[in-house]
């Protein structure tokens, strides 16, 4: 589990001497416990850089636990929207106007030094948008849809 706050080890010390228990056997259960939050937590499908999801279709997968003494235990919208806006800046994520077909800088100059010559401009080979960007979809409930964003491939 890593190491051990000293907050922890007081508080599962303190239970122990209430109940009359051995503190490994709190220790023990308190991780049992909140391990199953931890791994169904890791079994969600959010941490994908090309999937966004809808309040709605996050509510469907997320599960709120509610706890006594402690409170409501679970995924947070606003925490996952703002959670993938910072990792968004880390991906280089960019509008999608930026997927469209472009113009290599070379061609463009060929092209203009051509026309100034009065020569006829030979087309210039495009570059296909899906060598450059990986498309960034919006979940929704009814399915994916596409968002506004893309993130340039490496």
């Amino acid at each position: 589990m890593g190491r051990r706050n000293r907050i922890e080890e007081s508080d599962f010390k303190e239970i122990a001497l209430a109940l009359s228990l051995d503190e490994s056997d709190i220790r023990r259960v308190v991780y049992s416990f909140f391990g199953q939050i931890v791994s169904d937590a890791k079994r969600l499908p959010f941490d994908d850089e090309t999937r966004i999801f809808s309040k709605e279709k996050f509510g469907s997968y997320a599960v709120v636990r509610s706890i006594p003494f402690i409170g409501r235990v679970g995924p947070v919208y606003s925490r996952y929207r703002s959670w993938r806006s910072n990792e968004g800046a880390k991906f280089n994520q960019v509008p999608r106007s930026a997927f469209r077909k472009r113009l290599k800088q070379s061609d463009i100059e060929n092209t203009a030094a051509a026309i100034l010559s009065g020569r006829t401009p030979s087309m210039p080979e495009k570059k296909k948008p899906s060598e450059l960007y990986k498309k960034i979809w919006f979940v929704d409930t009814d399915g994916k849809k596409l968002a506004k964003q893309v993130i340039p491939k490496e």
